[in-house]
């Protein structure tokens, strides 16, 4: 070995020893930033890194880096690098994020079967997504997870007791509205504090009371968001007195604070189901509704905006903002 070859080595050695003998939570803040296959990398540094990175607080398999040599016919590789690297995990889990970009249908009880493991590692955000065609149901074991505190895009169980952010689309919402839809969830949500929907049907009834059962079932709501226009310009008479019923029925969601719309083109059964909002809301602060304009088309927004000012207030205080999606 030549001076100069030597010399680097050295300079190798020191440099690793320098973060070796950083702290532990700041050697785990770093290596969360890298992707998974770099964090297990870190094994081949040294012997003191050897297993620094099974005790890392949270797991992503997401982006390019992981995916760009895992193509959908190989995809038995992704099992058996998640089995391997949740086996050798020591410690607990906070986040745990799996983004496929491909169908991933037939291989639910592997996923459950990590969603069991995660649940005994003090799990607190779990995000999973896929292209998959066919419906995936998370276990309710994931649920009884005492710190989980946000859940991205799955459908929920009967209960959701500790889930403090929860997003949900429309067809997770037509999923969750298959079979008997009760008035509130057997147990409340009592730690939902922001809960948003995407693309929402205001037309389709059992959507609109699958919404409705998990904004009951969440004494502390807070925060209420929408994302997307509505698709449907008719109100039919089964929704209208589904609407009327409600507002007989008096119910009132105390805790909520801030409602949003956002790309929202003002159609009557979504405005429908924002007066009934304003209307049940006694300690609302503010409703931010974006209208996504058609071209040139100032008047029908003028008249939205005069339509929703002319819907009552549960709350004296609450504010209505108007603005265009950009």
């Amino acid at each position: 070995m030549t001076r100069q070859s030597e010399r680097e080595t050295r300079d190798d050695d020191t440099l690793v020893d320098k973060f070796s003998n950083l702290p532990t939570e700041l050697i785990d803040k770093i290596l969360v930033r890298l992707p998974v296959p770099d964090v297990v990398r870190t094994s081949i540094l040294s012997r003191k890194w050897r297993y620094m990175w099974v005790t890392i607080s949270e797991l992503w398999f997401v982006g390019n880096l992981f995916w760009d040599h895992i193509t959908e016919k190989r995809i038995g590789q992704v099992s058996t690098i998640i089995n391997q690297i949740l086996f050798l995990h020591n410690g607990p889990i906070s986040t745990f994020v799996l983004i496929i970009p491909f169908d991933y249908s037939g291989n639910v009880s592997l996923v459950n079967h990590w969603i069991l493991h995660l649940s005994r590692k003090g799990i607190k955000k779990f995000i999973f997504r896929s292209n998959q065609r066919e419906h995936f149901e998370v276990p309710s074991h994931l649920f009884s997870c005492l710190d989980l505190h946000k859940l991205i895009r799955v459908k929920a169980a009967s209960s959701l007791p500790n889930v403090g952010v929860l997003l949900l689309n429309d067809k997770y919402i037509e999923f969750l509205s298959v079979g008997g839809i009760p008035r509130r969830l057997q147990s409340f949500a009592n730690n939902l504090m922001r809960l948003s929907f995407v693309t929402l049907d205001y037309s389709n009834i059992r959507q609109i009371q699958c919404v409705l059962c998990i904004i009951r079932s969440s004494p502390n709501l807070r925060e209420l968001t929408t994302y997307g226009p509505a698709t449907n310009n008719l109100v039919s008479d089964q929704v209208r007195k589904y609407w009327e019923e409600e507002e007989k029925n008096g119910c009132t969601y105390s805790h909520l604070r801030t409602v949003k719309f956002h790309k929202s083109n003002g159609l009557k059964q979504e405005l429908e189901f924002i007066k009934y909002v304003l209307s049940s809301s006694p300690s609302l602060e503010v409703l931010n509704f974006e209208h996504e304009m058609q071209p040139m088309d100032y008047a029908e927004s003028l008249r939205i905006q005069l339509e929703l000012l002319q819907f009552r207030r549960a709350s004296p205080k609450a504010e209505i903002n108007f603005s265009h999606a950009s």
